[in-house]
């Protein structure tokens, strides 16, 4: 499963994250994920390794596979067989930007089957 970036976020080669935390190795970034049937909002760290960086900056293609990273690991936490995505947010330019969200141009839905297990 691929994500496609927003189209504005995909015209950056690097992009201006709001960092949690920042090792030799990684860039850890905060992101917001809205998962189908759940009104409320899930914290998600995304994991960017450094080399796929400028800096802080990570690259929009290395924060979207992040973000699929981020999505997988919820589906350790969840009970559910099928976690569907409706929305993911990080903080970009100061300001919540949207990864991914469904029913609009930026990406396609995602929807991901639990590990058997």
């Amino acid at each position: 499963m691929a994500l496609r970036p927003a189209a504005a976020l995909a015209s950056a080669a690097y992009l201006a994250i709001e960092v949690l935390m920042s090792t030799p190795h990684s860039v850890v970034v905060s992101a917001r994920v809205q998962l189908a049937g759940e009104a409320a909002w899930r914290d998600i760290e995304l994991v960017v390794p450094r080399r796929r960086c400028q800096g802080e900056r990570p690259a929009c293609d290395a924060l979207m596979e992040a973000a699929f990273h981020g999505i997988r690991r919820l589906q350790g936490a969840g009970r559910r067989s099928r976690l569907r995505v409706v929305h993911l947010k990080a903080r970009v330019d100061g300001r919540w930007q949207a990864l991914l969200e469904q029913g609009k141009a930026l990406v396609a839905p995602v929807v991901l089957q639990a590990a058997q297990g």
